[in-house]
């Protein structure tokens, strides 16, 4: 599932409830993201004379689960190419280090990105607003936009809706 749409409208923090709710998940964030840490990566084992293993990344610790990647628009693009094969074939191939293994990856995947311009164009296509590319794109069988409204009335509600939520929970805090 991707969510694509003006900062600040929560979508961090739904995909990270569904983190918090799902019985296996990795959270990934955009920037500090690599491409080993997204798929595997070569590490030499401190507990075989130094021999090389593989260290799972994101995809791999996530097998079964899901992956939660925030700020996706942010992530470097050959980070966002190396997710195409797990998200495809719910697995990875990897030869690294002289070490030859396919890697299980069936996961989900939720993540959140911004519009490129800032905020999200109603009547622009969302395609045209990020810039993920279409193969990366076509991997995800969800997509909602969550756009922030200027409607005084709307945005009162909201705020009392989410005010009152708190008094409440004070309340059974206190109980």
């Amino acid at each position: 599932m991707l969510l694509v749409g003006d900062p600040s409208t929560g979508k961090s923090a739904l995909i990270n409830k569904a983190e918090s709710n799902a019985p296996r998940a990795v959270g990934v964030s955009g920037k500090g993201a690599r491409e080993a840490g997204i798929t595997a990566s070569a590490v030499r084992d401190d507990f075989s004379d130094g021999e090389w293993t593989l260290k799972a990344g994101a995809f791999v610790k996530a097998n079964g689960g899901i992956v939660r990647i925030d700020e996706l628009d942010d992530m470097p693009p050959d980070v966002r190419s190396a997710m195409l094969e797990p998200m495809a074939n719910g697995k990875i191939n990897v030869s690294k280090a002289g070490i030859n293994a396919t890697l299980q990856t069936r996961v989900g995947v939720i993540a959140a990105a911004n519009p490129k311009y800032g905020r999200f164009d109603e009547y622009e296509p969302v395609l045209e607003q990020v810039e993920l590319g279409s193969t990366l794109i076509s991997r995800f069988d969800l997509g909602f936009t969550v756009t922030e409204t200027d409607d005084v009335d709307t945005v009162k509600q909201v705020a009392r809706d989410i005010v009152g939520r708190r008094e409440h929970k004070k309340r059974l805090d206190v109980a």
